[in-house]
């Protein structure tokens, strides 16, 4: 979501976005390479806004560790998408992912590593 300011702000006017809506951009870009459905990647990055909290002070999101740790190249952390009929969720791995739901009718998961869409973030606000 553009910063209020410059979302419609008509032509001419370039949209300005936060570091937090930046960081939801690259990890939704990352299951838009699978193919994923414009609802589903909705669904995802409201997911990710919600889980991550990102921005917030207190009380801290539980992503925003992971989420730090990614841009700066550190660890293995993946995105698991799961995706079923009638239902899908949004996890956060430290390690190898687990899949609930993919027996379900019509599931599926797409799963993204962190660092891959997050490594050096930071060098771009520069």
């Amino acid at each position: 979501m553009a910063d209020p300011l410059t979302d419609r702000a008509g032509t001419g006017t370039h949209r300005q976005f936060s570091r937090e809506e930046a960081i939801v951009a690259c990890l939704v870009h990352g299951f838009a390479l699978h193919q994923i459905a414009i609802g589903e990647l909705m669904d995802i990055s409201r997911a990710i806004r919600k889980s991550a909290k990102l921005g917030q002070s207190t009380p801290r999101g539980l992503w925003n560790l992971p989420i730090e740790r990614a841009i700066k190249g550190d660890d293995i952390f993946t995105l698991v998408y799961e995706s079923w009929r009638g239902g899908s969720t949004v996890s956060l791995f430290g390690g190898p992912p687990e899949f609930k739901h993919i027996r379900k009718p019509e599931g599926f998961a797409v799963v993204i590593c962190l660092k891959t869409y997050l490594a050096g973030i930071n060098e771009l606000e520069q």
